[in-house]
């Protein structure tokens, strides 16, 4: 979308509906006739993000093997990592105190696409719904925080490709083996 290619280069104050309608090969007239705003524009590249993300998460099956859990962990860890996250997120990070509701909004839903398939996985362990969403917040912290961190205030690069076709750094591939490791070692997982 040429909006939000524009805002995450850019910024929200400095991409003028000129730049967004010449990105689009439309007009500035067309792009307010269908948003009414910049502001409305945001909300809508935020809104279809969220969708993309949400579709993106992969399920996590209760028969799940280390092996599949691995490619789960690796797929999260980039999805939050590659470069247009990462750019979204600064994107949100800069505008969030202007427009705190669209801030919560994809803050939410990220993390819950990105926990509800872990929870339902502990679950299907026996696991009870409020431990088993515990313990999925805890394995999404710990497998993605020092990949964002990194690559938001730019100590790393952010992968250049859709998840799932990026080779995982040394950094990364460590914090996938920590996650898949715990969440093999819990008592309640015979593999």
């Amino acid at each position: 979308m040429a909006a939000k290619d524009a805002f995450i280069e850019n910024g929200l104050g400095n991409t003028s509906m000129d730049d967004i309608a010449r990105r689009a090969g439309t007009t500035k007239r067309t792009v307010y006739n269908n948003f009414g705003s910049k502001e409305r524009l945001l909300e809508a590249v935020i809104d279809h993000s969220i969708l993309l993300f949400e579709t993106a998460v992969p399920p996590l099956r209760p028969e799940a093997d280390p092996g599949q859990i691995r490619d789960f962990c690796e797929m999260l860890l980039q999805l939050m990592t590659w470069r247009a996250a990462i750019g979204l997120q600064r994107l949100i990070i800069s505008e969030g105190p202007t427009f705190p509701a669209i801030a919560a909004r994809l803050s939410s839903r990220i993390s819950a696409a990105m926990c509800r398939p872990l929870a339902q996985f502990f679950e299907s362990h026996g696991i009870s719904a409020v431990l088993a969403e515990n313990h999925a917040v805890a394995t999404v912290d710990r497998l993605t925080s020092r990949g964002r961190l990194d690559r938001l205030v730019g100590i790393r690069q952010a992968y250049p490709s859709l998840p799932g076709k990026n080779q995982l750094d040394d950094i990364d591939r460590a914090a996938v083996e920590d996650a898949v490791r715990q969440l093999c070692e819990l008592e309640h997982f015979r593999f």
